[in-house]
């Protein structure tokens, strides 16, 4: 059934989104706010299902964790009922943002969820400063192309080359000890200034 998204008003001007789709007779309320440590069970649930076969740096544990570490409130997520349906993670590094762990639950799919978690990762990168916005698409799921082009991105003439670098143990352990720090700092509610 298609659906029709409206929106609250919160979308550019808060860290919540409020969406209501309405499909025939019912309405649902969909949340798109800010990562909270309550969402973590969710999150790897829902990223269990997307991304089945994860690298080793890749590990869902280790991707939340990373990400509370740096620039935490540019991870979203989408709450329908108390149940995480859908994420993204965002950076920027003062030149260019970088989109990651797009996930939709796929009883969610095809319903525009997948849009307006791209368009609060835009209007957040946004507000930062952020004049381009890239992503990398897995060459296993090539059909997404099409998704990204109707939102106005271009396949650019790149390579795109990784390395995993293994972490020593003083970095691991500085990383271990931001964590306990930045549990103070990033508290559900919390938004950075």
């Amino acid at each position: 059934t298609p659906c029709i998204w409206s929106f609250d008003g919160s979308f550019f001007n808060g860290a919540i989104l409020i969406a209501k789709v309405l499909r025939a007779s019912h309405e649902q309320l969909i949340e798109i706010r800010a990562y909270r440590e309550r969402d973590k069970d969710g999150v790897i649930s829902l990223w269990y299902v997307v991304y089945p076969a994860g690298a080793a740096w890749n590990q869902s544990e280790q991707v939340i964790s990373a990400k509370l570490i740096t620039q935490p409130e540019l991870f979203f997520v989408a709450i329908r009922e108390d149940t995480v349906i859908g994420t993204i993670l965002a950076g920027f590094d003062g030149v260019r943002g970088w989109v990651h762990r797009v996930a939709v639950s796929p009883e969610q799919r095809r319903q525009g969820l997948a849009s307006l978690l791209m368009r609060k990762a835009e209007s957040s990168l946004k507000d930062m400063g952020c004049p381009k916005l890239n992503l990398q698409v897995r060459a296993s799921n090539l059909e997404v192309l099409k998704f990204y082009e109707s939102l106005g991105y271009a396949v650019e003439e790149r390579a795109s080359l990784g390395k995993p670098l293994k972490l020593g143990a003083i970095k691991t352990a500085k990383l271990r000890g931001l964590r306990r720090s930045n549990r103070l700092h990033c508290r559900p509610g919390y938004a950075p200034s």
